[in-house]
């Protein structure tokens, strides 16, 4: 097996969403051996909570927010490492709030 590194095939794009509707941010990345993947919202680690949960299917990717709040908007960013690098995709994500 020839290693390679990380390499994004479909990167994240930028989304404007309602405020407490659902977002999906989707991206594809390949190399050998199979790329670890994070996630991150304006610097901070995502994590799976109660309206945050993650799919992976072989190189696709997904980050799903159930109700995402005006507090959850910004840049989020795919990090894909393996031992021979690493590469990411970063998407401007803005929540429109309710006019109150």
């Amino acid at each position: 097996d020839i290693l390679t590194p990380p390499v994004v095939a479909k990167g994240l794009e930028d989304q404007t969403v309602k405020e407490y509707d659902a977002m999906t941010l989707s991206a594809s990345v390949t190399g050998n051996p199979t790329p670890t993947v994070a996630w991150k919202a304006s610097g901070q680690n995502v994590t799976k909570s109660t309206n945050v949960e993650f799919k992976a299917a072989e190189s696709d990717h997904e980050l799903i927010v159930s109700k995402i709040e005006v507090a959850q908007e910004g840049i989020y960013e795919l990090i894909a490492t393996n031992e021979c690098g690493s590469a990411s995709t970063q998407a401007k994500i803005h929540v429109q709030g309710e006019i109150r």
